[in-house]
């Protein structure tokens, strides 16, 4: 007879800062603290013009 396994619990999920999909915590990209679902939607947010550039 086997013991029962523990049930998987499920894992965190983060909402991407650039693109807003919701994707695993283990595969995700932060930087400066925003989370992000790949490391190519960081990029393009921190190449993104802010404040008074952005026009």
């Amino acid at each position: 007879r086997e013991p029962h396994a523990p049930p998987q619990l499920a894992e965190p999920m983060i909402r991407c800062t650039e693109c807003g999909v919701h994707a695993p915590k283990s595969d995700s990209v932060v930087v400066a603290g925003q989370p992000f679902c790949s490391a190519a939607h960081a990029q393009r947010h921190g190449a993104r013009p802010t404040g008074r550039d952005a026009r």
